[in-house]
C-alpha cells in the first residue's frame, strides 16, 4: 500500500513541474475592400497569432474578368522581410515572404495587393488565399492555420434625407462607413437604436455600433439636410423576418409586396412614420 502510494505522488509531481508551451492557431487573413468602378481598391494580406513564424507563401485567386491585380506593396509586418511574387496564370499570383537572418513576422499587413476595378462591374467578388507553407523559427512547417479570404466589392454613391430630432432610416445599400458617429458626425446627439427580435432578446430596442442595409435605425440629429454616401449592393435582397414586430429595410426601389403575410392580414401590417414618434397604417 505504502508503495503504491509513493509512485501515485511521484506521477503527480512530475505532471505538475512540466512545462508545456502551447502558441495560438497563426492565421493569414484577407481584408474586404471596395472602389467605384474603375477605380483601385486595396486589398490588405495581414498575419495574425504568436511571433513565432519567419516566412509565409501563399496563392491568391482572383476573377479576372472582373477586377486586374497591380504591383504588389510590402506591408509594415513584412518590413525586415524579403518580398518575392509570381503570376503563374491570370487571376492566380504566389507570393513568398522571407528573411535570411530568421526575423520573425509581426502581427499585421505583410502585402497590400491593389486591385482595379473593371468599369462595368457592380457586384461583389471573392479573393481567396491558398496558404501553402508557413515556417517557424526553428525552420519547422506550421500545420495549423486559419485563413479569412476577402471581397472586393463595388461601391457607388447613394444619398439621403434626414431631419432634426428623430429619424426612422434604413440604407438601400450597404454603407462602406458603418460607424453612426463616422457618418454623421457631430450631428448624432443620442446612441443609434436598432431593433431586436431574437429568442435571447425578443421585440426591445437597443443601441447598436454599426449600421447596416436591410435594417432600420432610430437617429437621433440636431440638423437635417441630405448626407452624401457610398455603399456597396447588398449580397442578398432577402431577409429573415421574426415572429412578432420587424424593423426592415429595404435595399430595392420596389412597390408594395404582394405577400399577404408581409401586408399583415391579421395584423397592424406595414407602418410608416405620419409625423415624427407617430405612425399610421399604410393601407396596401
Amino acid at each position: 500500500m505504502t508503495t503504491k502510494y509513493h509512485i501515485t505522488r511521484l506521477v503527480i509531481l512530475f505532471l505538475m513541474t512540466m512545462h508545456i508551451t502551447v502558441y495560438a492557431v497563426p492565421g493569414i487573413s484577407l481584408s474586404d475592400s471596395f472602389a467605384k468602378p474603375g477605380e483601385i481598391a486595396n486589398l490588405t494580406i495581414s498575419y495574425r497569432g504568436e511571433q513565432i513564424v519567419t516566412s509565409l507563401q501563399f496563392d491568391i485567386n482572383y476573377d479576372v474578368s472582373l477586377v486586374t491585380s497591380g504591383d504588389i506593396l510590402k506591408g509594415n509586418a513584412a518590413s525586415n522581410h524579403l518580398v518575392r511574387t509570381r503570376l503563374f496564370s491570370p487571376g492566380f499570383i504566389r507570393i513568398v515572404i522571407y528573411s535570411y537572418d530568421g526575423s520573425l513576422l509581426d502581427n499585421g499587413s505583410v502585402v497590400q495587393i491593389p486591385f482595379t476595378l473593371n468599369s462595368s462591374f457592380t457586384g461583389r467578388t471573392n479573393v481567396s488565399i491558398d496558404p501553402l507553407r508557413l515556417a517557424d523559427d526553428g525552420g519547422e512547417v506550421v500545420s495549423s492555420i486559419d485563413v479569412k479570404h476577402g471581397t472586393l466589392s463595388a461601391a457607388f454613391d447613394f444619398s439621403i434625407q434626414v431631419f432634426e430630432g428623430w429619424n426612422l432610416i434604413s440604407f438601400r445599400l450597404s454603407p462602406n462607413v458603418v460607424e453612426p458617429h463616422s457618418l454623421f458626425g457631430n450631428t448624432l446627439t443620442s446612441p443609434a437604436w436598432g431593433w431586436s427580435n431574437t429568442s435571447e432578446h425578443r421585440n426591445i430596442f437597443n443601441t447598436v455600433s454599426r449600421l447596416s442595409s436591410q435594417k432600420g435605425y432610430w437617429l437621433k440629429l440636431s440638423e437635417g439636410g441630405m448626407r452624401n454616401l457610398t455603399g456597396n449592393i447588398p449580397e442578398s435582397s432577402s431577409f429573415i423576418a421574426q415572429p412578432g414586430w420587424n424593423l426592415l429595410g429595404v435595399s430595392e426601389q420596389i412597390s408594395y409586396p404582394d405577400n399577404p403575410s408581409i401586408k399583415g392580414g391579421f395584423g397592424l401590417g406595414i407602418m410608416s412614420i405620419k409625423t415624427l414618434g407617430k405612425y399610421k397604417q399604410l393601407k396596401i
